[in-house]
């Protein structure tokens, strides 16, 4: 699930890491800009991106950044700010990252699932997609063919209210060598779009607002990526509630 960039895409990343358009220009510190980033973030509706170490998490909030609908605030999934999320988060995304969900740095956010309260609205993106799956009882395998970089037609096959709106059929890129299984399938999620070798492609929870999608709705290779996250962000914040979303 690892990212190849070239340089021009190393800069824009890192651009984009501060969550700020050239406006800003008038912080040229990387810590001032990133207090004003998270300032920003806390006048907003409470949407946290739960990172797992990857270089493309902050184009992913750069990207709900541009949607004018929330200043997500970006923590690490190890971070003792996690409990913050579990309390006030009002949406949830998992980002992408390297490795597999079985690698012990991202046991957190397994832990993180069992407590979040059971209505909170949580969007998984590739490794965070393979989470979810595999909290509800997915297995995941690994590629014969790793796929980075590479862009494939998405088949919308079952309503979601994610993909509401999107084409039928739409491009999207994919960075990943892993991925979940179609069988076993646990009876709690329903494939609501695969590509054209029948892979799982996006996943929603029967009766929770959980979702989850293998490809990268932040490249560029997806052009349809900030529609969807309009659609998730659209969606109402969860009861505070206590009871668990498993």
């Amino acid at each position: 699930m690892a990212h190849i960039m070239g340089d021009d895409k190393k800069e824009r990343t890192f651009r984009t890491a501060q969550g700020i358009h050239a406006a800003d220009g008038l912080f040229p510190c990387v810590h001032c800009r990133e207090l004003l980033y998270h300032v920003r973030a806390m006048s907003q509706p409470n949407v946290w991106i739960i990172d797992h170490r990857d270089s493309f998490t902050w184009n992913l909030a750069e990207l709900v950044r541009m949607t004018g609908m929330a200043v997500p605030r970006v923590v690490s999934n190890e971070s003792p700010e996690l409990e913050q999320a579990v309390q006030a988060g009002e949406k949830i995304i998992l980002s992408p990252g390297p490795g597999t969900v079985e690698d012990a740095c991202h046991r957190a956010t397994f832990r993180l699932l069992d407590r979040l309260p059971r209505f909170t609205p949580v969007l998984g993106v590739c490794l965070g997609h393979q989470i979810l799956g595999v909290h509800f009882g997915a297995r995941l395998e690994h590629l014969s063919q790793p796929l980075h970089g590479a862009r494939e037609v998405i088949c919308r096959t079952e309503q979601c209210p994610l993909l509401e709106g999107l084409p039928e059929q739409f491009p999207a890129a994919l960075y990943h060598s892993w991925r979940l299984a179609a069988f076993p399938w646990p009876a709690e999620l329903i494939v609501t779009a695969r590509d054209s070798g029948k892979n799982v492609q996006a996943i929603r929870h029967r009766h929770l607002p959980l979702y989850g999608i293998q490809f990268h709705p932040e490249s560029i290779l997806t052009p349809d990526g900030e529609a969807l996250l309009r659609n998730f962000l659209s969606l109402p914040a969860g009861s505070r509630e206590k009871r668990r979303i498993k």
